[in-house]
């Protein structure tokens, strides 16, 4: 059956985190990177207005990221569950979870309940007068509805938010928060499915902790520099330490010269080859075909008594002189006729 494959509704139970909505997501796409390229771009220039691109998109990303951790949504409710994943979740998850929250306080209510070993199944009716049942286990907190919502798309649905007011749970479970939507939820290790650390290159846990306790001093002179600048001296003590540091780094640690291979290999992440097997192509400088539309002027061949037409001049029409009298090309004025006969 075809439909199985293309309507959402049929693999609900399926995890995909929202990804549903994969047509507007390329379109906006599609719509982002045809504002910098083009299809008549040289390789050079879309590698650049491309690199150029994604500096965009991870600009626009930590804009987010900053309106998310330094600013705060407005709470609808006076529920502790929504002041605690106003503190979890991204500004864009928490008005969804928000929504689902009001739904719960407006349009939820409990029809049944049934106890059972450990597990109560609760059903709830909403404002599409469909009863869902949600199976919630008080040992382990984890509760599970049949609506799917939080299966497919990782965000509790107003079902579950309602049986845990009604448990008086003022917190969410560990298990009704994903890391992906939480505002911490990055890191500066990428890693596969199985574990392994995505880089080009193997990293040991030596340039590891050389990565960490660089972070580490970096930050540190950050704060240096927040707790100097309120004063003139605190500016010229950091300033004078740090000279007397980058002496004795200069002895402890020579500095090696890079060459220009090397720091053009080191900012593209791989090495130039020494044989180039693809070359630009050269640019051809012929003129093309010509896109005008003939007309029938264009049609009209030389020869049968018709003078032929030159370049720029549009053809002449025959007219009858009136002294030899024949369709020609002259006038009276200049036929041979009248010459010979005033001869």
């Amino acid at each position: 059956m075809l439909r199985a494959t293309w309507i959402p509704a049929y693999f609900m139970n399926i995890p995909l985190a929202g990804l549903l909505r994969t047509t507007s997501i390329s379109e906006s796409a599609n719509s982002f990177f045809k504002r910098f390229i083009c299809r008549r771009l040289t390789f050079v220039e879309f590698w650049l207005r491309f690199d150029t691109a994604l500096k965009c998109q991870r600009q626009n990303e930590l804009i987010a990221d900053n309106t998310s951790q330094y600013t705060t949504t407005e709470l609808l409710t006076s529920w502790d569950i929504e002041r605690q994943a106003r503190a979890l979740f991204t500004h864009e998850i928490f008005e969804l979870f928000q929504a689902q929250v009001l739904a719960a306080r407006d349009e939820c209510d409990v029809q049944e309940m049934a106890n059972g070993e450990g597990i109560k199944i609760i059903s709830i009716s909403d404002q599409y007068k469909k009863i869902r049942e949600v199976c919630y286990d008080t040992k382990t907190m984890t509760a599970k509805c049949n609506c799917k919502l939080f299966k497919s798309t990782g965000i509790i649905c107003r079902h579950i938010i309602r049986v845990l007011r009604g448990a008086k749970i003022n917190e969410l479970p560990s298990s009704c928060v994903l890391k992906r939507w939480q505002k911490n939820c990055k890191r500066d290790i990428v890693l596969d499915g199985e574990g392994n650390v995505l880089e080009e290159k193997f990293i040991d846990q030596v340039d590891m902790a050389v990565k960490r306790k660089i972070a580490a001093v970096r930050n540190k002179l950050e704060d240096l520099i927040q707790n100097a600048k309120g004063s003139m001296e605190g500016i010229e003590l950091l300033h004078t330490s740090l000279c007397n540091v980058e002496l004795d780094l200069a002895q402890l640690v020579p500095d090696v010269a890079c060459s220009t291979q090397e720091n053009q290999e080191s900012f593209i992440g791989s090495a130039i080859p020494k044989h180039v097997t693809i070359l630009t192509p050269t640019d051809v400088n012929g003129r093309g075909t010509c896109s005008r539309i003939k007309g029938h002027r264009d049609g009209v061949k030389s020869g049968s008594g018709e003078k032929s037409r030159r370049p720029g001049i549009h053809q002449k029409v025959a007219r009858k002189c009136n002294i030899c009298k024949e369709l020609v090309f002259h006038d009276a004025g200049t036929c041979s006729k009248k010459q010979t006969a005033q001869q």
